[in-house]
């Protein structure tokens, strides 16, 4: 589910509380259940995350469009975000997102993965 990914995969319920000052949290909901979540810090995505049994329903396309207004409203011109290795590329690149440069994860739990970073200019 969306909760056991964010709070078992990346990271405490301490760590997404202290996220949320800062972030903005968008949620998509359906049937009462959590399916979908991004956040958002400036003009960056920093989670964009979809419950596996409801992909290819439009929700991460309607997370992403939804965000993309918040930072065009709070007066940026370019989104950006980090893709963890390759399996969300295609999704960001179908909204737009080009590949700025790829980068690994020196340190931590994540130490080794993939980083891919993307950006697109908005109006």
């Amino acid at each position: 589910s969306a909760i056991d990914f964010l709070v078992n995969k990346r990271g405490s319920v301490e760590t997404v509380t202290k996220e949320a000052q800062d972030e903005i949290y968008l949620i998509a909901k359906l049937d009462q259940h959590i399916v979908g979540v991004v956040s958002i810090k400036d003009n960056q995505i920093t989670k964009l995350y979809v419950d596996p049994e409801y992909h290819r329903r439009g929700i991460g396309r309607e997370l992403f469009n939804r965000a993309a207004k918040i930072i065009l409203e709070t007066g940026h011109s370019k989104i950006s975000l980090g893709a963890l290795g390759q399996s969300p590329l295609p999704f960001y690149q179908s909204m737009g997102l080009t590949v700025t440069r790829t980068k690994s994860v020196k340190l931590g739990d994540m130490a080794g993965v993939e980083i891919t970073l993307m950006q697109k200019l908005i109006r």
